[in-house]
């Protein structure tokens, strides 16, 4: 940060506005939300190992950022709905067609 001219955002959303505006520009965001928002970012190999829920589910592409559902003991009704519909086959269809690699 301390070096003149470094873009720094706070937020996933702003580091792929700018990587997208930016000439020649390079960041770091997810498979994720580069095919859920439709972003025109050219994903990079690596080892010639290009990212995708494939290459992320055989284990040959090394990088990968995994998220979290976590709940206190007082569950809402609706957040029990919404975390049931994530793990039922419609929410991981809609994962995994938006770049995540829904676990077993």
């Amino acid at each position: 940060q301390k070096r003149e001219g470094l873009m720094v955002t706070m937020t996933d959303q702003e580091c792929a506005d700018t990587i997208e505006r930016t000439n020649g520009g390079f960041g770091t965001t997810t498979l994720a939300l580069v095919a859920s928002e439709k972003r025109r970012i050219r994903l990079l190999s690596v080892a010639g190992i290009p990212p995708s829920t494939k290459t992320v589910r055989d284990g040959s592409y090394p990088y990968t950022k995994t998220f979290f559902m976590v709940t206190g003991p007082d569950l809402s009704p609706a957040a029990a709905r919404f975390i049931r519909f994530v793990f039922s086959p419609e929410g991981n269809s809609i994962l995994a067609r938006v770049g995540h690699v829904p676990l077993p």
